[in-house]
């Protein structure tokens, strides 16, 4: 050190001393920007790998519903389908009930209808109220499909006498 200051003046050592200071600090200041900006690179790096995890935790979460989604819609799907046909099974009861229904309901007037023919036939004569009844009667019985046997009762009923109502018996 000695021969430093021997070759080199005091003004010499003291303009090398702050260009040494100086550059240290500029290389300090290169190496703090690189661990800055190498910082900044890993913590963008780590913030986008949290991210995408988040991205895919979600997908997987998504899909698990999805799926949920699905077996569900399947199991609806089947008691749906086992109450349609529950449905459909008492729906044939009820028509073939109905069916049965209006075929007694037809055999009722029918019976009714020929009942009345045989009143009315021996006694010679019919009201218009009673005729008027046993047209309505007539009328149901043809919407229920009934046959023409009736039909030439009615009009032989149609045929007789009118006698005025009476209440009397």
């Amino acid at each position: 050190m000695l021969d430093l200051l021997k070759a080199y003046s005091l003004q010499e050592v003291v303009v090398f001393g702050i260009m040494l200071t100086f550059a240290v600090k500029g290389i300090l200041e290169t190496i703090k920007y690189f661990e800055n900006t190498y910082q900044n690179k890993f913590n963008h790096d780590y913030e986008q790998k949290t991210h995408n995890e988040e991205i895919n935790e979600s997908i997987q979460e998504c899909k698990a519903r999805c799926e949920e989604a699905k077996i569900r819609g399947e199991l609806l799907d089947t008691k749906i389908d086992t109450l349609s046909t529950d449905l459909n099974n008492r729906l044939e009861l009820i028509e073939g009930t109905v069916k049965q229904l209006i075929l007694s309901d037809m055999h009722d007037i029918k019976a009714w209808i020929i009942e009345k023919h045989h009143y009315f036939m021996e006694k010679g004569e019919i009201d218009d109220f009673s005729m008027d009844v046993i047209n309505h009667r007539f009328e149901d019985y043809k919407k229920e499909d009934g046959n023409s046997f009736v039909e030439d009762l009615v009009k032989e009923l149609r045929e007789l006498h009118k006698q005025a109502f009476s209440n009397k018996r």
